[in-house]
């Protein structure tokens, strides 16, 4: 009896450590913020016309969202909504942060 209690108590530490071993996917973008939030990023993204538009989607994560604005905005036209928006925000940023030194 001891012998199949210890090995019941390993098979489940062994199971739990696989799944702790094993990287989680990332998790979508309207999973992490909500659907009208994502919707609204993904339309940002689709605007800042990326490389990859179909990767513009909600199921993608926001950091990735986030990221190919950035670079849609850095080598394409930066006459776009987005882009000047982004660039207004880093600026004020910057600004916040010289007034906090």
């Amino acid at each position: 009896m001891r012998f199949a209690a210890l090995l019941a108590t390993l098979t489940v530490a062994v199971a739990a450590a696989e799944a702790e071993a094993k990287p989680r996917p990332p998790r979508a973008c309207s999973a992490e913020i909500g659907m009208r939030e994502a919707q609204a990023l993904v339309r940002d993204c689709l605007e800042a016309e990326p490389i990859t538009p179909a990767l513009c989607r909600v199921e993608t994560p926001c950091d990735g969202l986030r990221e190919m604005i950035a670079e849609a905005c850095r080598i394409g036209p930066a006459d776009k909504p987005v882009c000047r928006a982004r660039r207004e925000n880093d600026d004020s940023d910057e600004d916040d942060e010289d007034e906090n030194e």
